[in-house]
């Protein structure tokens, strides 16, 4: 999972007519260095804020490592008594175990002061928007609403660019397809065409049923590395494969919430790729 560090922040004024609140507050955020750091990680920058996806993301993440970190203490300590203990062999795994401890500390303290900055940034858009269509609807001067209009973008740019950086800090899914199962519904010699759609980021796998054996299958692919996005769904897609391979038959589609997948064990899924569960996709999930 990564470990980026957290933007520093910045404090700049900004300068408004006395008549109009200060929209973003004193404390903001370098917004240039959000989208420059966006741009190393190679993570797009959206053109709208997902608030209510984003925020909830935030809270599966944060809840899984929050446990995380209780279960690291616990061991931590234990160690400790085993040293205290005479029990020098563990020294090195102790040492280990506190580096691994510092490092999950930092990237959990990063996400929350992210989200505590992105939860004020949404609020002052709120509150900018509430202004924007109260002057509209009254006679305020033109400088005014433009002026109004400024602070409503630069929040909107603002928590954007949050997103970004905190997509570059969610890790990646590592999906591993263990195998498609129907009991009487799967034959020997079928093939099948599974699609897992994930933002932008789409993989394809074809698998036969061995003609002799129909608990092995063959795959073109197995292990699907997904990076891990705030607001985007998980969509598989399996196809029956007819007519030598030249025709598809759609089976079934299925679209998933991600946010379950935020855990610190490995998951087993199991999806009904057809409407009567008759045929099942089996994937082991790692985060």
């Amino acid at each position: 999972m990564s470990t980026n560090r957290l933007t520093p922040f910045t404090k700049r004024s900004i300068t408004m007519n006395n008549s109009i609140p200060e929209i973003l507050g004193q404390e903001q955020i370098d917004l240039a260095r959000l989208k420059k750091q966006a741009q190393l990680t190679q993570t797009s920058i959206p053109k709208t804020p997902r608030i209510t996806r984003t925020l909830k993301t935030l809270e599966s993440v944060l809840k899984v490592l929050e446990e995380h970190s209780r279960k690291c203490k616990h061991q931590i300590d234990e160690l400790i008594q085993s040293v205290a203990n005479e029990n020098h062999q563990l020294a090195r795994q102790l040492h280990e175990a506190q580096v691994a401890y510092l490092k999950l500390q930092a990237h959990t303290a990063s996400l929350q002061s992210l989200k505590d900055c992105y939860c004020r940034y949404a609020h002052m858009l709120d509150g900018a928007r509430t202004m924007f269509n109260a002057y509209q609807q009254t006679s305020t001067k033109r400088d005014s609403i433009d002026q109004v209009k400024l602070g409503l973008k630069e929040c909107t740019q603002t928590l954007c660019a949050i997103e970004a950086q905190l997509e570059a800090m969610l890790g990646t899914f590592v999906l591993s397809l263990q195998e498609i199962s129907g009991f009487s519904r799967i034959c020997p010699g079928d093939e099948y065409e599974i699609v897992i759609r994930y933002g932008q980021q789409k993989w394809k796998t074809r698998g036969r049923i061995r003609k002799h054996d129909r608990t092995e299958q063959i795959w073109t692919r197995q292990i699907f590395h997904l990076k891990a996005k705030l607001a985007d769904l998980l969509l598989i897609k399996v196809n029956e494969v007819k007519l030598l391979g030249v025709s598809l038959k759609t089976i079934g589609t299925k679209c998933f919430e991600v946010n379950n997948f935020y855990s610190i064990e490995a998951q087993r899924m199991i999806i009904n790729a057809n409407q009567s569960g008759t045929i099942k996709l089996i994937f082991l999930i790692h985060w």
